[in-house]
């Protein structure tokens, strides 16, 4: 694509918002979101090099100007657009299933922000982890953590396994087992 790491780009059809490239290799560019003059990134997006045929980005002097997660949102959504290939039966086409992968994980992040402070300490997402291992095992470990995490889990488990398809909220549960999943993730690396 011609770019270097610390280029900030702009994608067709994303109007002025600015993104940061941090990271290039001959399968991903890796470009980063955040609010003007805010230091929190709000979202990095590995954007296959193959979407090349999807994307026209230019290399641009300005900085990131987004405002929020929905911002981040519409921009995955443009960089997921359908690559005009049908469905047949229950085929789904890649284009189709990165579009919808990348919304959904968009909308998990957005529901993690949401929830985040019910079961989080301060600065610590663990946190309900934490003492319910303590309240369980009597002590704390990553692989107690990590039971926690799979009980908290497994509830969503049983009621997809039981209800499959016409489980109620058959999505809202998928997307906290994502959630869970990343917790898991996480904690694998605290050890």
């Amino acid at each position: 694509m011609g770019f270097k790491v610390g280029d900030n780009v702009t994608v067709e059809g994303m109007g002025t918002r600015v993104f940061k490239v941090s990271g290039i290799d001959s399968n991903y560019m890796t470009l980063d979101y955040a609010s003007d003059g805010d230091s929190d990134l709000l979202l990095s997006i590995d954007v296959p090099t193959d979407f090349g045929a999807y994307l026209n980005i230019k290399k641009e002097e300005s900085t990131c100007d987004c405002e929020d997660i929905s911002d981040a949102e519409e921009f995955l959504q443009y960089c997921t657009k359908d690559s005009q290939a049908k469905n047949t039966n229950y085929a789904v086409t890649k284009g189709d299933f990165i579009k919808m992968s990348t919304q959904t994980l968009t909308e998990v992040l957005s529901l993690f922000i949401k929830k985040n402070n019910s079961y989080a300490g301060a600065d610590n997402v663990m946190y309900s982890f934490e003492e319910g291992a303590m309240r369980q095992y009597g002590e704390v470990t990553p692989q107690l953590m990590l039971d926690k995490i799979l009980q908290f889990k497994d509830k969503h488990d049983v009621a997809l396994l039981h209800k499959g398809l016409e489980c109620g909220e058959y999505e809202d549960r998928l997307k906290d087992i994502i959630v869970y999943c990343l917790f898991a993730i996480a904690v694998g690396k605290l050890e």
